[in-house]
């Protein structure tokens, strides 16, 4: 084999090595409380945590050694998508320090995030997203696909 050839198929495999290594899309960046976290083709914002959650006029309570969490989100589609973007509250999962995941619980908190809606390009949703978290268990973060919007920010209260 020649020296170029050889020269090519070292760059041909430096080139596989770090397409492979690297993150696609969107990865798994982590984004901070009140900041946006981006996926491919749409952009996940928390705006407030209530933690906990109380519904109004004493309604459902939480299950023992629960307590309710009521996150405030909006989600838009990126403006750069060719076709509407399909998003709704089961496509959220909570997760506390002690690595245990939460699903959302349905439209407890009002007005409530959609359970399903199609975002054309730009368009935006917002509303809360409800979970049942264990008591004692500190929140980390709310993820929505492959976008992670980290909660350990102590400053509750910011939002953008």
């Amino acid at each position: 084999m020649s020296l170029l050839g050889v020269v090519a198929v070292v760059f041909l495999v430096i080139l596989a090595i770090g397409y492979v290594g690297s993150p696609g899309g969107s990865g798994s960046d982590d984004y901070g409380y009140g900041d946006y976290g981006s996926g491919w083709d749409y952009e996940v914002q928390v705006n407030e945590v209530a933690d906990p959650w109380e519904p109004p006029d004493g309604g459902q309570e939480a299950s023992r050694g629960y307590r309710f969490v009521a996150i405030d989100v909006v989600v838009e589609a990126s403006p750069q998508n060719d076709e509407a973007y399909p998003t709704g509250s089961y496509d959220f999962k909570l997760t506390d320090d002690e690595e245990f995941a939460y699903g959302p619980l349905d439209s407890a908190a009002k007005p409530a995030f959609p359970a399903e809606v199609w975002l054309d390009p730009g368009e935006k949703a917002r509303g809360w997203v409800t979970f049942e978290v264990a008591e004692g268990h500190a929140l980390e973060s709310l993820a929505s696909y492959e976008t992670v919007v980290s909660l350990t920010d102590d400053d509750q209260t910011r939002a953008r």
